[in-house]
């Protein structure tokens, strides 16, 4: 479900922790949704006890694939960049609806693989997913990244505008 606090969270930024393991992304099921979610559940109890509220996989290279329930992003000199599906994420709907949007309001986007122990040092951060949209994070470990960053906010803004716009046209459709 949704939980309850997750408009303070979209707005305040949340917490994340780099996991000591990764996705194992050169498996037979990479880059596919399947029914094996102990690395997940593993992750997500590991970031809850860090008073994290999500975690990004470590791959055995030293890249960041993905989170345990989202897909991440980041802000490097105005850039956007997010892993490449290659590199063991899910092409999730919400993903490429935040690349389309970064496209569309003319910011570059560069689909790259990232380097975990680099991440402290972006700009910004964000996840994203279904549920939850585009999320901020503000913390990455032990390192404060500061308050929501522009391009966070500016694609939280746009991809709200795009619900707000789906959910009228559904209720038009309810209506008739």
């Amino acid at each position: 479900g949704i939980p309850p606090d997750l408009e303070s969270k979209r707005d305040e930024g949340v917490p994340v922790i780099r996991l000591p393991f990764g996705q194992g992304r050169s498996g037979l099921t990479s880059g596919h949704k399947t029914t094996d979610y102990a690395a997940a559940v593993r992750g997500r109890l590991l970031a809850n006890k860090a008073g994290a509220y999500e975690g990004l996989y470590v791959e055995t290279d030293g890249a960041a694939s993905e989170a345990t329930t989202s897909n991440f992003f980041a802000v490097r000199s105005g850039r956007l960049l997010t892993p490449p599906v290659a590199a063991g994420c899910l092409p999730g709907i919400t993903r490429e609806i935040v690349l389309g949007l970064a496209r569309d309001a003319g910011i570059g986007v560069d689909e790259v693989p990232m380097r975990a122990a680099d991440l402290d040092r972006m700009d910004e951060l964000f996840l994203t997913g279904t549920i939850i949209e585009v999320l901020p994070v503000v913390r990455i470990d032990k390192t404060s990244l500061g308050s929501p960053g522009p391009v966070t906010k500016r694609l939280q803004a746009a991809y709200g505008q795009l619900v707000q716009r789906a959910r009228a046209r559904g209720a038009r459709k309810v209506r008739r």
